[in-house]
């Protein structure tokens, strides 16, 4: 099995953040930052990580 966030770049901090949430995810996530910048990609690699 792969690691949904392997695809991300550049967002170190968010991920390693995520990855801690996958243990023990709270009930919603406010992802924010300037076009471009993968939050939406990162949204769907942790949205894939807690229903795996």
């Amino acid at each position: 099995m792969t690691d949904a966030f392997s695809q991300i770049v550049g967002q170190q901090a968010a991920v390693s953040m995520l990855r801690a949430a996958v243990a023990n995810p709270v009930h919603a996530y406010l992802l924010n930052g300037p076009e471009g910048c993968g939050s939406r990609n990162l949204a769907v690699s942790f949205a894939a990580e807690l229903l795996a």
